[in-house]
């Protein structure tokens, strides 16, 4: 068995966790994707109690359940809701 010290003087020095890739932009074809609730915050700019407020009110995409204790929403749903919101005033496309 190779101890914890031997494993560290096999390792090669100077060596770096490899890069995490970057979380895809709200508008990306990414679509088929999941996104949880920081996620959902992050990429509409909403708290999650608004979210939740429209969500009830039928003008935010529905969550769907991943597993007993998870929700997410399609990427996709998320995606088409911003891109049906108004522009605010003054703004350009």
């Amino acid at each position: 068995m190779i101890s914890n010290s031997e494993r560290k003087a096999t390792a090669p020095s100077g060596a770096s966790q490899p890069a995490r890739p970057s979380t895809p932009g709200p508008l990306t074809d990414d679509s088929d994707r999941i996104v949880r609730d920081e996620e959902v915050q992050r990429l509409v700019g909403l708290s999650r109690s608004t979210i939740w407020r429209e969500e009830k009110a039928g003008r935010f995409p529905k969550r769907i359940k991943i597993s007993r204790q998870a929700v997410g929403w399609r990427l996709k749903d998320i995606q088409e809701w911003l891109r049906s919101r108004p522009l605010a005033q003054g703004e350009q496309q």
